[in-house]
């Protein structure tokens, strides 16, 4: 008797919890082209956000990226060089020297700033912006 009453307890809770999404490798691939969160319910901010974006170089050649906080910390970005006449990311970014910043991947872990460094093609051309 004991054991059907835990296993009922056990399938009314099942029951009971909210249906749950997880990314094991907090990638969410999707968010690539769209540059919006793919997390089942959450959405982007439409505020301000609480950092911003600076380049150490006028020209489109690789360069330092900076991700600098006007707050103390944030939660995750998403951050991409689009050619400013297209709509399709150019490139890829590297972390320098950060554990906390990895590729489309959210480690729950508090970052104030975030060094990046912007790989090109070699037929990249034209103007670039950079997209969060």
């Amino acid at each position: 008797m004991h054991q059907k009453t835990i296993f009922s307890l056990l399938l009314m809770n099942a029951y009971l919890v909210p249906d749950v999404f997880g990314f094991p490798n907090g990638s969410v691939a999707i968010s690539c082209d769209s540059m919006m969160p793919g997390h089942t319910g959450y959405v982007a901010q439409t505020s301000v956000p609480p950092f911003s974006v600076t380049t150490s170089k006028s020209t489109y050649a690789p360069g330092d990226l900076t991700l600098e906080t006007k707050t103390s910390v944030f939660e995750g970005f998403l951050l991409q060089a689009r050619k400013i006449d297209g709509n399709s990311a150019v490139g890829s970014f590297i972390s320098i020297g950060l554990g906390q910043c990895q590729g489309l991947r959210c480690n729950n872990v508090a970052v104030s700033s975030a060094v990046f460094l912007l790989l090109l093609p070699i037929y990249a051309t034209g103007h670039f912006t950079e997209t969060m």
